[in-house]
């Protein structure tokens, strides 16, 4: 992980398009603007999907995802490198 505030979190969305995805364990250390990401591509996660709302253990993204539950993403911050296409 690049970054002390980047972390790994285990989720998923049951395999099914869904803005929302379902974290295994709340994780108090998520925020609002995060970047989400599949670092070995197994999940359809659109570039750029950002963290938009945090409920317990339920985190809504900016766009529609495909994750398999149990999945082990990527949530990370801007730091000004982030590539947009």
């Amino acid at each position: 992980v690049g970054s002390s505030s980047d972390m790994y979190i285990t989720a998923g969305t049951g395999g099914k398009s869904s803005t929302t995805i379902t974290l295994t364990k709340n994780n108090d250390r998520l925020r609002e603007g995060m970047f989400i990401c599949d670092k070995f591509g197994n999940s359809v996660i659109p570039h750029l999907t950002k963290i938009t709302r945090i409920q317990d253990d339920v985190v809504t993204l900016s766009n529609s995802v495909t994750v398999e539950d149990n999945t082990r993403l990527l949530a990370f911050n801007d730091n000004g490198s982030t590539t947009r296409r």
